[in-house]
């Protein structure tokens, strides 16, 4: 479910690495089920990275980081929220909204119209993180991505 959204002035990378992170991707698109991470840390224990999604059903994520922060990168015409809430509530996901997921709450990531990514900057929460929390975190993860 989101509980916050909003657009920031955080620096988004260029298109250009965009379409390189892609290029690495794309191949593994067939074996993509849900979602493919590149951690911000180069270690699936780090709790924020880039997120790359050619969609996802309704799921519930566990665990002890109840809350994830995202930053839009690039939308092919996806929409994230929670199960339950009506589009109308939410904002145009374009690059540079930012959003705070309950993840532990029903959530999805659908395509609203065609398919492609919906690739998003991610920092996961054990608190719900304030605004200006999430756009210090989510600035530090692009600069170690080396954006």
């Amino acid at each position: 479910m989101i509980l916050d959204q909003w657009q920031t002035a955080i620096a988004l990378p260029s298109s250009a690495l965009i379409e390189t992170w892609l290029e690495d991707c794309e191949p593994l698109r067939e074996e993509i089920s849900t979602e493919y991470m590149v951690y911000a840390e180069g270690d699936i224990r780090s709790a924020n990275g880039i997120m790359f999604v050619p969609g996802i059903g309704t799921h519930e994520d566990e665990g002890n980081l109840q809350f994830s922060s995202l930053l839009v990168l690039r939308n092919d015409g996806f929409l994230s929220k929670g199960e339950a809430q009506p589009d109308s509530s939410c904002i145009p996901q374009t690059p540079s909204t930012a959003l705070i997921l309950d993840i532990h709450q029903p959530h999805h990531c659908l395509p609203e119209n065609g398919n492609g990514w919906w690739i998003a900057a991610f920092s996961d929460w054990q608190h719900h993180p304030s605004r200006e929390e999430v756009e210090v975190v989510l600035r530090t993860v692009l600069q170690r991505l080396g954006v």
